[in-house]
């Protein structure tokens, strides 16, 4: 049981949060929501890329098992550290100078937004084509719309950016 609520509850946190940040970077970058509208096969694609920038899991903690040497820097075995996915998401080494900036048609490989390895989300297949399917649903049936942007309001926390209320107009 207590796995089910893991799952729920975390996938509800991921795709709200991808969604919520999504028509906020989609009212800022409309040339990025019209190649959408144009072309719905770059949907798939973008998903990962707003995935990337939204991050709705910002970081965990996980405990070292060994040793472990970072720039001349040796974290004992048996510390915390914090993994920080959503700054991992705009590393610029990774992603290019405009890490920070949408770019639909970027191939955004190796993305932290689920974690990695053992640790990786269960449910990220699910998330991704609920993300997908919420897009295509949203640009399919009103492509013109706008967020206020200063009007976001965010849960509170810090590993877990989700807002709680958006405020979007559909135009008529």
């Amino acid at each position: 049981l207590g796995f089910a609520f893991t799952m729920v509850t975390g996938g509800n946190d991921t795709t709200t949060g991808m969604f919520g940040g999504a028509v906020q970077l989609l009212t800022q970058r409309r040339d990025q929501r019209q190649l959408l509208i144009d072309d719905a096969t770059l949907i798939p694609g973008a998903v990962e890329e707003l995935l990337r920038l939204t991050s709705p899991v910002q970081g965990l903690a996980r405990t070292t098992t060994r040793d472990v040497e970072i720039d001349g820097v040796t974290i004992p075995a048996g510390r915390k550290v914090l993994l920080l996915y959503g700054s991992g998401n705009r590393d610029p080494r990774q992603y290019g100078p405009d890490a920070d900036e949408v770019d639909i048609r970027r191939d955004p490989r190796q993305i932290l937004t689920f974690s990695h390895g053992a640790h990786h989300c269960l449910g990220a297949a699910a998330a991704r084509m609920q993300s997908r399917v919420a897009l295509e649903e949203l640009l399919a049936r009103c492509p013109d719309f706008t967020v206020d942007i200063d009007g976001v309001v965010y849960a509170g926390g810090n590993y877990v950016r989700r807002p709680l209320h958006v405020p979007f107009r559909a135009a008529a």
